[in-house]
C-alpha cells in the first residue's frame, strides 16, 4: 500500500509503517484517504491515514476467489532478501502445491522504504484456493509481512448468476433446509448469513412468501437433527459460502460469494452446519387492543402470535399506526394521540417499531415484567370522540350520568346485573328500592380481540332516594373489585 501517493499536489506525507502516513491537512485532500483518524496537536493537526488504493478489479456480484494484497520486508527473518521466485518456491512448499499454481500478479520492490507489495492468488487444479490464500500470512513464519488484505475478484470460469432453483425441503413446504441448484445440477446447501432480510428473500425465492406472516431463517446447527437430517444433500454438500460484499442485502443475487461445485471445495471454513433453516410464516404481527372503558383509548394490550393470553404492552410506534392496529384508525392521523402517564403497571411485551411495509423486520420482545413497572408509558386516543376520562366515569349531558367500563368478555347482561345486585345493597334489597332499574346506552362486544364494554346509567323514580354522583362512582369501583365481570 505504501507505494501510492496522494493525489493533492505539494502534499507531504511522513510514513509511520507498512502504509500509514501523517498528512498536513492543508496540503492534501483527506476525502481521498480511507481508515482516516486524526489528533491535534497545540500548533498543528495530524491526519493519519491510507491513501485511497484503487481496487483490484470492480464490485461484482457473483462468484469470487480470494487474493492476498500484501507487504513484507525485503529480508526474512534469517536476513535474507525474498525474491519473488522464492517467495512462489516459499508458497508452494507450505501448501503442498505445483509453482504453476501460485499466481503473483504483483511484486515490486520500494528500496527506500525496503519493502514489497504484491498481490498473489492460487490457479487452482489440486486444492482450494480461497483456504489457502486465507492462512498464508501464518503459514510464511519466514517472511516478515507488515500488513495484508484478503481481496476478491470475479471467478471467470464458474457460474456467473446466482443459482435461480431454491427449494425449501423439510417438514412443510414452507419450512425446512434452504438448498439451491442450477437447472438439471445437484442440490446444494446455501451457507449464508441468518438475517430477517435474507429469510424474506429465501421465502420469496421459494414461493413461500407470505406478506402477513414474518418469516425467520436460523442454521442448520441450532436446528434438532429430526428436523434436518432427512434433508440433508449427499455428504452435507454446501452449493454457496462465504457471502461477500453486497450491493444490497435484502438480494442474494446482489451479493459475492464462493461457489462450490459438488466434488471441488472452494469455501473457507463453511461447514453444512451453518447452512440456513427457514420457517416462511414463523409469526405475525400481534393483535393489539385498548385497555379502558372506551373501546379505541387507553393502554396497549398485546397478543403475540400463537398466544392466547393478552400482555400489558408498550411500543415505540407512533399512536396513528398503534391505533390502526387496534381497529381504531383515525381518519385525521392528528386525531391520534399518545399521553404520557406514570403508572405502575408491569410491561411484559414490548413492541418495537419496524417497517410494516418490510414485516420480516418486525418483532415483539418478551420483558420481564419488572423492567417498566412504575414508569411512564403511552396511553393513546384514537379519534376525538374518544377522549380518555379523567376519572372512568363520564357525565352526559347536564343531568344524566352514565359509567362506561370494560368488563369481562362473554359476560351477558344477567350476569352483570346479578353481579352488581350482589355487591350493591340497593339492588341486593329490592324491598328497599324497587324503582331502582339499569337503562343500557352501549353493550358491544370484539370478538377477535376478546374485549367487551358497557355503558349504561341508573335510574330512580323514587324521589327520596335520588341518585347521585356519588353513588355512580360506587358502582365504577365497585365493578373492578368483580371478578365475575372485571
Amino acid at each position: 500500500a505504501a507505494e501510492y501517493s496522494p493525489r493533492a499536489s505539494g502534499s507531504t506525507m511522513k510514513q509511520l509503517g507498512a502504509d500509514f502516513y501523517t498528512c498536513n491537512p492543508w496540503t492534501i485532500n483527506v476525502l481521498q484517504c480511507r481508515n482516516v483518524s486524526q489528533t491535534f496537536s497545540t500548533s498543528i493537526p495530524n491526519i493519519f491515514c491510507r491513501p485511497a488504493l484503487p481496487t483490484l478489479a470492480p464490485f461484482q456480484a457473483g462468484p469470487v476467489r480470494y487474493v492476498l494484497v500484501f507487504a513484507i520486508e525485503h529480508a526474512d527473518t534469517s536476513g535474507a532478501i525474498v525474491s519473488e521466485s522464492d517467495f512462489i518456491t516459499l508458497v508452494a512448499t507450505a501448501k503442498g502445491i505445483p509453482e504453476a499454481e501460485v499466481n503473483v500478479s504483483r511484486w515490486n520492490h520500494n528500496e527506500t522504504q525496503e519493502l514489497t507489495h504484491g498481490t498473489i492468488k492460487i490457479d487452482p487444479t489440486t486444492a482450494n484456493p480461497n483456504a489457502i490464500v486465507s492462512s498464508l500470512t501464518l503459514s510464511l513464519s519466514t517472511l516478515k509481512f507488515k500488513a495484508s488484505r484478503i481481496e476478491t475478484v470475479p471467478e471467470p470460469d464458474l457460474p456467473q448468476d446466482f443459482p435461480p432453483e431454491l427449494w425449501i425441503d423439510g417438514v412443510s413446504p414452507d419450512e425446512g433446509v434452504v438448498k439451491v441448484r442450477y437447472p438439471g445440477g445437484t442440490w446444494g446447501l446455501l451457507h449464508w448469513d441468518a438475517t430477517p432480510e435474507i429469510a424474506a428473500d429465501v421465502c420469496r425465492r421459494g414461493g413461500q412468501l407470505d406478506e402477513e406472516r414474518i418469516p425467520k431463517v436460523t442454521t442448520i446447527g441450532e436446528e434438532s437433527t429430526s428436523l434436518t437430517s432427512a434433508y440433508l444433500p449427499a455428504g452435507n454438500y454446501v452449493m454457496i459460502s462465504n457471502r461477500g460484499a453486497c450491493q444490497t442485502e435484502k438480494n442474494l443475487s446482489r451479493c459475492e460469494y464462493i461457489y462450490n461445485d459438488p466434488t471441488y471445495d472452494r469455501s473457507v471454513g463453511a461447514s453444512y452446519t451453518q447452512a440456513l433453516y427457514v420457517r416462511c410464516r414463523w409469526s405475525a404481527l400481534p393483535k393489539v387492543r385498548m385497555s379502558s372503558a372506551y373501546r379505541c383509548a387507553g393502554y396497549p394490550e398485546f397478543m403475540p402470535d400463537g398466544d392466547t393470553n393478552w400482555h400489558i404492552g408498550q411500543s415505540t410506534f407512533d399512536a396513528p399506526t398503534i391505533c390502526a392496529m387496534a381497529n381504531c384508525s383515525c381518519a385525521n392521523p392528528s386525531d391520534c394521540k399518545a399521553t404520557s402517564v406514570y403508572d405502575y403497571l408491569k410491561i411484559s411485551r414490548t413492541f418495537n417499531w419496524c417497517n410494516l411495509s418490510e414485516i420480516h423486520t418486525c418483532t415483539v420482545v418478551n420483558d420481564d415484567m419488572t423492567s417498566f413497572a412504575n414508569a411512564y408509558r403511552s396511553r393513546y386516543e384514537c379519534g376525538a370522540n374518544n377522549t380518555y376520562p379523567s376519572n372512568g366515569g363520564a357525565l352526559r349531558g347536564d343531568v344524566l350520568r352514565a359509567i362506561d367500563a370494560q368488563i369481562k368478555y362473554g359476560t351477558t347482561k344477567a350476569e352483570f346485573e346479578a353481579a352488581l345486585k350482589v355487591q350493591w345493597p340497593q339492588f341486593n334489597n329490592p324491598a328497599y328500592d324497587p324503582l331502582m332499574t339499569i337503562e343500557y346506552f352501549r353493550w358491544e362486544a370484539d370478538d377477535d380481540r376478546k374485549l367487551q364494554w358497557v355503558s349504561f346509567t341508573i335510574h330512580n323514580d323514587n324521589p327520596s332516594n335520588p341518585i347521585t354522583r356519588q353513588y355512580f362512582q360506587y358502582v365504577l369501583d365497585l365493578i373492578g373489585l368483580m371478578p365475575e365481570i372485571a
